[in-house]
């Protein structure tokens, strides 16, 4: 809550994930920013996270909202996320380089989760900036099977769309 008294202000990395979708992650979960690499398929995974990275000897997922292809080059966030198991490393494919941006109180008030229901599963928080609802996820929580059941039908939705 607002209050003549409150000065809460913190930063995070604005990103765009590209279909109109800006998300935003807490500071201290974004590793990397790496841009123009080559993405390679990874045959039997879910239809939102069928391409890997390798970054810094790791093989990381790659979550992304269109259809891909293996070999193509992209640029990516590579997040710490102590869900994924294998390396502790998941990554997010972006249109551009995320900026840090600050935020305070009354930017999160205003915020509205219903604006971007694709990100509803690893929702942590969110603000508003420049009139647009940005969620705030947590890279953990994108490695939920909540998020990737809604990922998978968001990307299949996208395919059929675009086929």
């Amino acid at each position: 809550m607002n209050s003549p008294n409150s000065n809460f202000k913190m930063f995070v990395w604005l990103a765009d994930a590209g279909e109109r979708q800006s998300i935003a992650f807490v500071a201290d979960t974004l590793c990397e920013y790496l841009q123009d690499v080559e993405v390679q398929d990874l045959p039997t995974s879910a239809p939102s996270c069928s391409h890997v990275v390798e970054w810094m000897g790791h093989v990381v997922p790659v979550f992304r909202l269109r259809p891909g292809n293996s070999n193509e080059h992209v640029n990516v966030v590579v997040l710490r996320a102590a869900a994924n198991q294998e390396n502790g490393y998941i990554a997010l494919e972006t249109r551009n380089a995320p900026v840090k941006v600050e935020i305070s109180d009354d930017q999160f008030e205003a915020f509205n989760a219903n604006e971007r229901p694709l990100w509803r599963e690893a929702l942590i928080s969110g603000f508003v900036h420049d009139g647009q609802s940005i969620p705030i996820v947590h890279p953990d929580l994108l490695c939920s099977k909540g998020f990737v059941s809604t990922a998978n039908s968001y990307f299949i939705k996208h395919l059929r769309l675009t086929a």
